[in-house]
């Protein structure tokens, strides 16, 4: 399922990673000021979207801060992935780097895994490549942070949560727009509708 009234979250099936989640309300979590939350990790996420603004080559830091307001220590994994909305408004999930505007492949993580304990908060330092050459223009990614339940013994599907985070990258610079007019044509003397009046008054 997809809870997304504070931030991008959902519960999915271990095993079935190709996620496509419904996201009635995803826009208003793109203008939400909110801290991002997990009810059932009881996480804390803030913010719950990362807005930068850097040029070809540069490199861009950022950090979340995650609280776990939980009474047990929270074991996490985190990874980033590639996402879009379809026309029917479900909110797809797919590898890093694999769908256009996408900047998920330049983000680099602190970590893999991370443990954040009972009633304790932390900032997970990140940081954004640009390469060479991008084009000006609009690219976006999540970062996720998802329950670390293990492989289990029965190698079965077991329900695990994950918290989001949304990042969008800003590539300054103009942009070159083209036109062409491929043909002109007029049907009726309606430029005689437009002639000046006698004495050119």
């Amino acid at each position: 399922c997809f809870t997304p009234a504070l931030a991008p979250i959902c519960i999915y099936m271990r095993g079935k990673m190709s996620a496509i989640l419904l996201a009635p309300f995803l826009w208003a979590v793109l203008l939400s000021a909110v801290p991002a939350r997990s009810e059932g990790l009881d996480l804390a996420l803030s913010p719950a979207k990362v807005e930068l603004v850097a040029a070809p080559g540069e490199r861009v830091e950022f950090s979340v801060s995650l609280s776990n307001r939980s009474g047990e220590d929270a074991a996490l994994l985190v990874y980033v992935m590639d996402y879009y909305v379809t026309p029917e408004e479900r909110f797809v999930l797919e590898p890093p780097g694999t769908l256009p505007g996408s900047c998920a492949a330049w983000i680099e993580l602190e970590g893999e895994r991370l443990r954040v304990g009972a009633g304790t908060a932390c900032e997970v330092s990140c940081a954004l490549n640009v390469p060479a050459g991008t084009e000006s223009g609009g690219y976006h990614a999540m970062v996720f942070f998802q329950e670390d339940a293990g492989t289990g013994a029965g190698g079965g599907e077991e329900a695990v949560q994950r918290i989001g985070v949304e990042v969008f990258l800003t590539v300054p610079g103009n942009t070159e727009r083209r036109a062409e007019i491929a043909a002109f044509e007029i049907e009726d003397d309606y430029l005689s509708l437009w002639a000046p009046p006698p004495g050119g008054r």
